[in-house]
């Protein structure tokens, strides 16, 4: 039982077939039962375990421990002693133990007649590893030199102490561990022996080599055991390896909290300020393990408060960490520093952040700063973080300065309870003077920010306090247009009802209204509120042209047009800075219901065209939207061969789509910057090779190592072994994506053969109308390879099959010259037939 580091209550009544008597408790993170044996004897062994399963049926190690007789007195590794663990071992023809009773006695020697089975396997491997552990370790861990005075003061044998000690055995001899009689008997607990030694002048202050008591080498040795069965049995186990940092007798009392041994261990003169170079003095080991009686006892004591550990923590910071006010109230009885802190942070930040109230009341008792704060974040901030009005009215009364800012983002106490929208806080600020119009660091306000947040009910309070409605912020939304932005419709309500609300303030840094900001965004109810107002421009031209209209039809927000729409003030040939109307700006997106609601009103101009001079006929076929073409060229008003500014129809624009939304003229430019480019890149190349020839005439012209490409070579061989299964998943995946875009790329094309079939079948389509570069829909078709378009064109008996185009080509001599060999039978089929 010794073993144990913590000892367990004992469980409920046992089943009436189980006769045994369990000691229960935990070695590090295992719980043990301890059960002993009436008699020895395989029987009464047998019948203890099958009790035990009884009792406890989630057991999943056994240890059979006794004194093993006959087992010799000395090994190749060392002498064995009492508490040692010896694992069966098989040997020669033996499994491994002899069981006493599976042989006999002849004449002076032992003779085998039976055999146990060998131990288990992972019992063995785990025997071999900490076999292994303990060469290693050269038989350093396991106590030994263990003297009769160690032994005497570990069972307070007070009388054998006192004839060892007149004996003349030395009171402050060490084991190989390093450890005195003072330190095992003050980890057995022996408080009258620790005072008896004190008395023999043993001494005081000394450090120990090892942290644990003398059991210490026995229990890691079990523990040890334990967590090979479960490394073995692929599990894991947490059990920390044995602290290996000296202390000394006073420390090592603190931690075993045994207060009359710490008063006499002082009151015989023991360092109350020795450094543990980890743990730091006696009374931050004492504060970090709650020990309220040893930490009053150092106190009374007169230890050193301020003494900070490695993490440069104090007993008073670790105190309010612990949140254990009894502790704090001590160290602040005794005149510990407030002020200390420790990464930004001192005890009443520490404390506020914990939101422990009592805490932070003692501390503020004691007049601790209250406007410390990392980065300005002083304990205010922390608590309206947290949304704890009593620590917000604690501090408030405590004169907290509500017009102190944070460095981040310049927030002041009353900003950022508005940003969280708690107005609980927020009421307990007017009273205490927080500026209602205290901006940010970017000029926002805390109406602002409850606007942009959506906090109905602050920023009715806000409003209800006088706040300023139209004020902006430094790129000028104001409360409304950022609200409508957001689409906080609660929050657009309750500034609406405001008499002085100005319904259209104009973001001037980025010409926006609230009408044009949430069409734009989408906010159906937003909008229907703002033209509720009668107040608003719903004409007006902001970013890039656009008015709120434009903006709902280019975002698709159908419904938003619709109400826009039923304005008869609403004018939907606006045009935007680049000239397009609703209608192309629907169209080049791709929006069918939208382009439906504008069709619909007669007055809508089917035909407007842009700076390029494109309709929206145009960048509906551009754009590759076969829906919206249809849309357009059933109504009778859409003109199909308005020519945009380089004089191509929509028909000549369809048939040479390569199916991703670029057509030749661009790739014509596309292809004539790359070949610039290439030409830049074999000037650099050559000026590169000119300065790479100079180079090696400065070294002699010398090659470079075999030994050194022979290196190079290993590493590439190396890198690309490493990284195979790194290009391997490249490589699925750009696999994958080829796929996909292949899919998407036949998909256009189909797309684009369907509007060209829906040109054609427009009656008033021509089909031979030249562009600026003399090209006609067929001459485009035949040089791009576009066979799906040659064909519908050629199907069309008007159709003028030998027209050149500026530079002299015809259809047959552009398919030629780019090889769409199929192409030129179709032409030269037409031809003769024709």
């Amino acid at each position: 039982m010794a073993m144990f580091d913590e000892e367990h209550e004992p469980r409920g009544p046992q089943p009436s077939a189980d006769h045994n008597v369990y000691y229960l408790g935990n070695i590090q993170s295992h719980n043990v039962v301890i059960a002993g044996l009436h008699k020895a004897g395989n029987s009464s062994a047998a019948t203890a375990v099958a009790q035990m399963m009884i009792t406890f049926p989630n057991l999943k190690f056994g240890l059979l421990v006794g004194i093993g007789g006959g087992v010799p007195v000395k090994t190749d590794n060392g002498r064995i002693r009492l508490g040692d663990v010896v694992v069966s071992k098989p040997t020669g023809e033996h499994s491994g133990a002899v069981q006493y009773d599976h042989g006999k006695a002849e004449t002076g020697r032992f003779r085998s007649t039976g055999i146990l089975a060998p131990p288990p396997r992972v019992l063995l491997n785990a025997a071999l590893d900490l076999e292994a552990r303990q060469e290693k370790l050269n038989g350093k861990d396991a106590p030994r030199d263990v003297t009769a005075l160690h032994l005497a003061a570990y069972f307070g044998l007070r009388e054998t102490i006192t004839a060892l000690l007149k004996m003349g055995n030395d009171p402050d001899s060490r084991d190989t561990a390093g450890r005195t009689p003072l330190s095992v008997a003050i980890g057995a607990g022996q408080e009258a022996v620790v005072k008896l030694l004190l008395e023999n002048g043993a001494k005081n202050n000394f450090r120990d080599e090892e942290l644990d008591t003398d059991i210490k080498g026995h229990r890691s040795m079990v523990a040890d055991v334990i967590r090979q069965f479960y490394r073995l049995g692929n599990k894991v186990a947490s059990i920390p390896e044995s602290r290996d940092c000296k202390q000394t007798p006073l420390l090592h009392a603190i931690e075993l909290g045994n207060g009359p041994i710490v008063r006499l261990l002082l009151e015989h003169g023991a360092d109350k300020n020795i450094r543990d170079y980890i743990y730091g003095t006696p009374l931050i080991r004492a504060t970090e393990k709650k020990h309220e009686e040893r930490v009053r006892i150092l106190l009374e004591n007169g230890v050193d408060l301020e003494i900070k550990d490695v993490n440069g923590r104090t007993p008073l910071l670790q105190a309010v960490i612990a949140q254990h006010q009894p502790i704090v109230e001590l160290l602040l009885k005794h005149r510990a520093d407030t002020e200390c802190e420790n990464e930004g942070r001192t005890p009443l930040l520490h404390a506020v952040i914990a939101q422990h109230q009592p805490i932070v009341e003692l501390l503020l008792k004691c007049k601790a700063d209250i406007e410390f704060g990392f980065e300005g974040y002083r304990a205010i901030f922390w608590a309206m973080n947290f949304g704890n009005e009593t620590l917000v009215k604690l501090l408030i009364e405590n004169n907290a300065d509500l017009e102190a800012r944070e460095k981040k983002f310049s927030y002041t106490p009353s900003i950022l309870a508005k940003c969280f929208g708690n107005v609980g806080m927020v009421r307990l600020l007017p009273s205490q003077g927080a500026a209602i119009e205290a901006k940010d660091g970017t000029g926002n306000t805390s109406l602002w920010h409850a606007a942009n947040l959506g906090h109905e009910e602050m920023a009715e309070l806000l409003l209800s306090q006088g706040a300023e409605i139209n004020s902006a912020e430094q790129m000028g939304f104001s409360p409304l247009v950022v609200a409508a932005f957001r689409g906080r419709g609660a929050v657009v309500k309750v500034l609406l009802a405001q008499d002085d609300v100005d319904a259209d303030f104009e973001a001037s840094d980025y010409m926006m209204t609230p009408l044009l900001a949430a069409a734009s965004q989408g906010h159906k109810q937003v909008v229907e509120m703002l033209l509720a107002t009668g107040a608003v421009d719903v004409n007006y031209k902001g970013f890039s042209g656009m008015t709120p209209l434009m903006a709902a039809a280019m975002g698709g927000h159908e419904q938003i047009v619709e109400l826009l729409l039923a304005k008869s003030a609403v004018n939907p040939n606006r045009e935007s800075d680049t000239g397009q109307t609703a209608l192309s700006l629907a169209a080049q997106k791709g929006h069918e219901a939208v382009v439906k609601l504008l069709l619909a009103k007669g007055y809508v101009d089917l035909n407007s065209r842009d700076r390029e001079y494109r309709t929206p006929l145009f960048w509906a076929v551009k754009m590759g939207h076969v829906v919206v073409t249809e849309l357009l060229l059933s109504n009778d008003g859409v003109h199909p061969d308005l020519k945009d500014k380089n004089g191509r129809t929509p028909l000549s624009l369809a048939v040479s789509q390569d199916g991703s939304g670029t057509y030749e003229e661009e790739e014509e430019e596309e292809e004539e910057e790359e070949e610039e480019e290439e030409e830049e890149e074999e000037e650099n190349e050559d000026e590169d090779k000119d300065e790479a020839t100079d180079d090696d005439e400065d070294m002699g012209g010398k090659d470079t190592d075999d030994e050194d490409m022979d290196d190079y070579d290993d590493e590439s061989s190396y890198h690309t072994e490493y990284s195979s299964e790194e290009d391997e998943e490249e490589d699925r995946y750009s696999e994958e994506k080829a796929d996909k875009n292949a899919e998407q790329r036949r998909k256009k094309i189909s797309e684009a053969l369907d509007i060209v079939k829906l040109l054609l079948g427009n009656g008033s389509v021509d089909l031979n109308s030249k562009d600026d570069y003399g090209r006609t829909p067929l001459c485009w078709a035949s040089k791009t390879g576009y066979q799906g378009a040659v064909e519908l064109l050629l199907a069309k008996e008007n159709i003028e099959l030998d027209v050149a185009d500026n530079t002299g080509r015809t259809p047959l001599a552009w398919a030629r010259e780019n090889e769409h060999g199929e192409i030129v039978r179709l032409l030269q089929e037409r031809f003769i037939s024709s």
